[in-house]
């Protein structure tokens, strides 16, 4: 995890190892620069760090907020990162504030992966939870697909463990 603090001024007091493992920018390039560079676009959650020390929502310092962001990294490659940041309050003004932050890059481009084989597994390949290229197969999709739209009784049959059940899934299922 990351972990930094600001200043009221919303300047960088202090950075972490991890976050400089995580975002590539050394603590020498960030200490004493604007928070701006963990506002990076399609955020979701609060407004930017900066926006909250000048004009703190009422509560600002009952509780921690929640971010996820897309950031550019020093090298230029994108990361998804998920963000906690508490306000810090002193005599009833706000001094700085103090934040964590993880990256989230394997998983959600792992998560994009496993929806695009889905959709493509779906679109080509697949009859509902069954799957196969081959011609036999194609042509058993085939032959559930009009099971599945004529009202008929359906008998399916064969050895154990050739997908009967799922078959039979799939016609209900469609039909």
């Amino acid at each position: 995890a990351g972990l930094f603090t600001v200043d009221a001024d919303g300047r960088f007091v202090a950075w972490s190892d991890g976050a400089e493992r995580i975002t590539g920018y050394p603590r020498s390039d960030i200490v004493g620069r604007p928070c701006s560079i963990l506002e990076g676009q399609n955020c979701k959650g609060f407004a930017t760090l900066q926006e909250m020390l000048d004009d703190p929502p009422p509560g600002a310092c009952d509780g921690i907020c929640s971010q996820e962001c897309k950031l550019l990294s020093k090298d230029g490659h994108e990361l998804y990162i998920h963000g906690n940041v508490r306000m810090l309050e002193e005599d009833g003004r706000i001094v700085g504030a103090v934040g964590c932050f993880t990256d989230l890059t394997d998983f959600v481009l792992a998560n994009e992966k496993i929806t695009l084989l889905e959709e493509q597994t779906k679109q080509r390949d697949a009859f509902e939870r069954l799957v196969g290229r081959s011609a036999p197969m194609q042509e058993v999709f085939r032959r559930l697909r009009l099971a599945a739209q004529s009202d008929v009784t359906v008998f399916i049959s064969g050895e154990s463990g050739t997908g009967k059940e799922l078959a039979a899934g799939a016609v209900h299922s469609v039909s």
